[in-house]
């Protein structure tokens, strides 16, 4: 939520936080007039009092009331609830759990404002964590949060799929073509003697996570493909965010607990939702399932080396791959005699459709003017004084970048939080080709070939 502003002709513009009865309320745009410019700023004081009064007459969340029932997450993104330091969202009085949301205490890895959910369970302390919410999250997309971590804390019932949700992976795989499976697949290739199907998954919105989404997918898939009959092959939870967010505060909890226990990670890391190659590995061995399965490699070799010791034919393997600043997931396994080949991307990217250098330049163009909209809405609510800044002067921002430093000296470009447009696209060049090139050597592991007449991208 954007602050008010106020305005008066002639003024200077600056940005002011105050602190009243221990409160911290958010900034305010204040327009003064400069008296003297060897003195400090004289500030009218009306508006933010105004204002200050204004929002102690508002009625307050009460945060000791205890209750089962639950609050909708629209509260928390509300005018009042800005103004408080944390937001008790749920709480149950029998087992004594509680969800709440806080302001996020600046850490050093950290760039721009935002705040922490905290999931917890006095009954039991391993049901713990803390998770970094971006400031710019959707109402819908907070409530989504809530009700997986609600899930994880048993206080709500599980998610059944109706029929009309139930998506057999086997019936996708049996007709790609048929109009009544459009909107749940990206593309599809055919070949000689197997098929390249991507099936859409839930798209990502936090910054950080495609790990989790990486790693979530897999694990979604895998049942899938271990399931013998067709009535329990669904994959709709490829696509329902509530169970992604159950998976990934289950993650974060085993994570940070085994962190406290053993002081292995930062548990600030850990809450940052940005898993790494060894969290990931080590979430992967803590499986049974998962650790038969399911792979986790960061070069060529490794995956040359799994698909020379593994039997595609009698079990499926899922890789997730670390493709430059990003991760993706590809299923392969034998299903009804032919080889099938799954990838997935927390973007819904088509890249195995590409053929050459020009196509992989010509997407990358198009992905990265895509983000630009959505880049001009999140920089207006993170950074106030550019929020009532013009389009062109933001657009400007994603075509240059924002600047960091460290110890005076300018950071390379790739390292700044909000890169310049062309080294977005430089690394989506690179992102994606790398994913073609793991694709590539799947194929020519298990010697598939394109079959050109029967494609849909």
């Amino acid at each position: 939520m954007s602050s008010p502003h106020f305005h008066l002709p002639n003024v200077t513009s600056f940005y002011s936080q105050s602190t009243i009865n221990n409160q911290k309320w958010p900034n305010f745009e204040i327009q003064s007039r400069v008296s003297n410019l060897d003195t400090k700023v004289q500030l009218i004081d009306i508006t933010i009092q105004k204002e200050i009064e204004k929002t102690n007459s508002r009625k307050r969340p009460r945060e000791a009331e205890k209750h089962n029932s639950d609050e909708d997450a629209s509260v928390l993104l509300s005018a009042d609830s800005m103004f408080q330091n944390s937001v008790v969202c749920f709480h149950h009085t029998s087992t004594d759990a509680r969800i709440t949301l806080s302001r996020r205490i600046e850490k050093e890895y950290i760039r721009e404002p935002g705040y922490v959910l905290c999931v917890e369970s006095l009954d039991n302390p391993k049901k713990f964590c803390e998770i970094d919410v971006p400031t710019y999250i959707h109402q819908n997309q907070l409530q989504s949060v809530i009700n997986g971590a609600k899930r994880v804390l048993n206080l709500s019932h599980n998610f059944e799929s109706s029929e009309a949700s139930i998506i057999s992976l086997r019936k996708l795989l049996s007709d790609p073509s048929n109009p009544l499976y459009k909107d749940y697949l990206v593309g599809y290739k055919i070949l000689n003697n197997g098929i390249i199907l991507q099936p859409r998954v839930l798209n990502q919105w936090h910054p950080g996570a495609c790990g989790y989404h990486s790693l979530i997918n897999a694990s979604h898939l895998l049942h899938a493909l271990l399931s013998q009959n067709e009535n329990f092959d669904n994959i709709s939870a490829l696509t329902t965010e509530e169970i992604f967010w159950e998976n990934l505060v289950k993650f974060v909890m085993k994570l940070q607990s085994h962190s406290s226990e053993n002081e292995t990670w930062k548990t600030s890391r850990i809450g940052s939702c940005t898993l790494d190659f060894i969290h990931m590995r080590w979430l992967i061995d803590c499986d049974q399932n998962l650790s038969k399965h399911v792979i986790a490699c960061e070069s060529i070799q490794e995956v040359e080396d799994h698909l020379e010791k593994f039997d595609v034919s009698s079990s499926p393997i899922i890789f997730l791959l670390g493709v430059e600043t990003h991760w993706i997931s590809i299923g392969v396994a034998r299903i009804n005699g032919r080889y099938v080949i799954i990838p997935m991307d927390s973007f819904n990217k088509n890249f195995f459709s590409i053929n050459s250098i020009e196509e992989t330049n010509e997407i990358a163009c198009e992905l990265v003017e895509k983000i630009r909209s959505s880049f001009i809405e999140r920089i207006r609510k993170t950074q106030p004084c550019l929020s009532m800044a013009p389009d062109l002067v933001i657009s400007k921002i994603f075509d240059e970048g924002i600047p960091e430093y460290w110890k005076g000296q300018q950071k390379n470009r790739l390292w700044w939080q909000h890169r310049p447009a062309v080294v977005r696209k430089n690394l989506l060049v690179q992102e994606l080709e790398s994913s073609r090139r793991y694709l590539d050597l799947i194929l020519k592991k298990l010697k598939l070939s394109d079959n050109d007449d029967n494609n849909n991208n």
